[in-house]
């Protein structure tokens, strides 16, 4: 019984949330362009253009994979350290839906997740735990393509 415990636990912890950055005039959730950050982590800071926000635009951000049970709460920040008080900022309700930070006239340029509660948190625990290197890209026509082997001056190029 134990040991169905204990791998329980440790297949919780391998289970990871989706990130992606939708490049669109428009703001709506889930539609155009994107780039993604895939098995995200919980408190990674993912940043879209590597720092490098010259000429990109990331209208909303979408939050997908989030497990049936997970409370969490997604963040997007104007700055790329996911860091000081989030641009916008989204609860999920643990009921396994993905989750939208909508269009609000400036581009996101970080984002993340954690979990929440009705605590209050400290700063520590908001700090950025690491930063994240976007793995796939999205194309409108539905083509996802990987950038997994792609250095930062070729993602910069795209």
């Amino acid at each position: 019984m134990l040991s169905q415990v204990i791998l329980l636990g440790l297949a919780a912890t391998a289970v990871a949330v989706d990130l992606r950055f939708y490049v669109n005039s428009y703001g709506r959730c889930y539609e155009g362009p994107w780039i993604g950050f895939a098995n995200i982590n919980l408190g990674v800071c993912c940043i879209p253009s590597g720092g490098n926000s010259a000429g990109s635009f990331f209208a909303t951000v979408g939050i997908h994979a989030v497990p049936r049970g997970w409370t969490i709460i997604g963040r997007g920040y104007r700055n790329d350290k996911c860091r000081d008080n989030p641009m916008q900022f989204t609860y999920g309700n643990g009921d396994g839906s993905d989750l939208c930070l909508n269009h609000n006239g400036n581009s996101f340029m970080s984002a993340k997740y954690d979990f929440y509660k009705n605590s209050k948190r400290s700063d520590e625990e908001l700090e950025c735990k690491e930063k994240a290197k976007a793995t796939e890209v999205g194309l409108m026509d539905g083509s996802v393509f990987s950038m997994a082997d792609m250095d930062e001056e070729e993602v910069d190029k795209m």
